[in-house]
């Protein structure tokens, strides 16, 4: 089975089909075949070993980090480990080339170095994958491994839930928490045979790429859509003359209408039960909060966090919408949207569109129209304690309309773009879900690789050589 032919990778280093299909996976571990330890059960062919024993250097950055300046060397901050990469576009920082040349700490760092988080957020980790000067902040420890392991498996062992509940159980209690060095080194883990931990370290690399390549496609699919969405908005899918309308909106064709909010929507703000009668909740009909859009994925909601009763939605304000309805953010988040496809109801953080002439407005161009206009209508916002838009604002916000049929065709094109960056999202969170598995499995060896054709690529063992 080749997991990442699917986005044109190699098929070097293949994984056998008995380490992606948890069903049919073999545990080749024996009751006398393993051994407890600190990290948990591991084979007996394993050892255990803490960090500084597999390690030639363990260190950190600097503590009392120079002046910065506007040009320099770059020094890097733990916000620069993320995804598994150093980001050095991230929030650059400088120090002058004469304080680095000071900083004896730094002259250290060597291509296949790897660099961990050890304050706040502890535990990101990434390689140095090329030899440069670069200075690094307390907040970043630096692990050059010795002979004994793997550069890519030590990674992705400190990437594991089980070091990084290490790590916590070991970091002290301050209100940023960290992670002292003698700590770090103190920290058990496993090592198998070399061989055995290139072909592991392989296997994750792999669902790694192919994880990358998907996060890149879907950046790809974003940017076509952003453009193709502010083509389709300005300009239609006609050969249309251009008029400058006034509005927010600048040039437009000439045959698009533009209306008011409030002429072709009826605008419904949302309510809340009262959460002293036990009797308006834990019913089926769902009711939405602003969460439960904002966490949204997909373009539509049919379920809720909460719910309430008949008797909640008769005895309140509380408006059931019908199905195909707008549901629009409009305090603290302005401007967040879905299109519900069952009845629903929502709090007063929202006010929803519903069509007054279906067969004027399509509601797809409406959501699409409404989140180019997202930045705008934050603008509109006002409130003392939080930023809210009134129903009555939201009415009077001018609203370009185009034909209905060219609505379609635009809403159509856009949701064919939304359509396969979801179904690359879904991809992801599969292989994201596959790789947390089997780096369980691999990393206590209840899943076996020493026995397995596994082709060990040059990519994971450079560091090592």
């Amino acid at each position: 089975m080749n997991i990442w032919g699917c986005w044109g990778m190699s098929d070097k280093g293949t994984i056998p089909e008995d380490l992606v299909d948890a069903k049919k996976k073999e545990s080749n571990k024996e009751e006398s075949n393993i051994k407890p330890t600190r990290w948990g059960d591991t084979p007996t062919d394993w050892d255990e070993e803490k960090i500084n024993e597999v390690t030639k250097l363990v260190s950190d950055g600097s503590h009392n980090p120079p002046e910065r300046v506007e040009n320099g060397i770059q020094i890097l901050s733990g916000q620069n480990i993320q995804n598994g990469h150093i980001d050095f576009n991230k929030e650059p920082s400088y120090i002058s080339p004469s304080d680095f040349e000071q900083m004896d700490n730094n002259h250290s760092l060597q291509k296949g170095d790897l660099l961990m988080t050890i304050v706040g957020s502890i535990g990101r980790s990434a390689i140095v994958e090329e030899r440069k000067d670069f200075a690094i902040q307390r907040s970043i420890a630096l692990l050059r491994t010795n002979d004994k392991i793997s550069t890519q498996f030590l990674k992705f062992v400190t990437d594991s839930q089980r070091f990084h509940s290490q790590a916590k159980s070991r970091s002290r209690a301050t209100a940023q928490g960290g992670l002292y060095l003698e700590a770090l080194k103190k920290i058990n883990i496993p090592v198998p045979p070399l061989p055995e931990q290139l072909k592991i370290a392989t296997v994750l690399y792999n669902l790694d790429q192919a994880i990358q390549k998907i996060e890149e496609i879907i950046e790809q699919t974003k940017r076509m859509k952003k453009g193709l969405m502010q083509d389709l908005l300005s300009e239609g899918t006609d050969d249309h003359e251009l008029k400058e309308t006034g509005t927010v909106y600048g040039k437009l064709p000439e045959s698009w209408e533009i209306s008011r909010i409030g002429e072709i929507f009826e605008v419904i703000g949302g309510s809340t039960p009262s959460t002293d009668e036990p009797e308006y909740w834990n019913g089926d009909i769902p009711w939405a909060t602003p969460t439960d859009i904002t966490e949204l994925e997909s373009l539509t909601i049919d379920e809720t966090e909460r719910k309430i009763t008949e008797e909640g939605l008769e005895s309140t304000s509380v408006h059931l919408l019908p199905p195909y309805s707008l549901l629009l953010t409009s305090r603290a988040t302005i401007g967040a949207c879905a299109v519900n496809t069952v009845e629903m109801a929502t709090n007063q953080g929202f006010q929803n569109l519903v069509p007054v002439e279906e067969d004027k407005i399509d509601i797809w161009y409406t959501y699409y129209r409404i989140i180019d206009l997202a930045e705008y209508l934050e603008s509109l916002g006002a409130g003392s304690t939080f930023s809210e838009i009134s129903n009555s604002m939201v009415k009077k916000i001018q609203f370009p309309v185009p034909p209905i049929k060219e609505q379609k065709e635009i809403s159509r094109i856009l949701k064919d773009i939304d359509k396969s960056k979801l179904e690359y999202i879904n991809q992801k969170e599969e292989l994201q879900r596959l790789k947390k598995g089997l780096m369980k499995d691999l990393l206590t060896g209840k899943v076996r690789t020493k026995d397995k054709d596994i082709e060990v690529l040059d990519e994971v063992k450079e560091y090592d050589t």
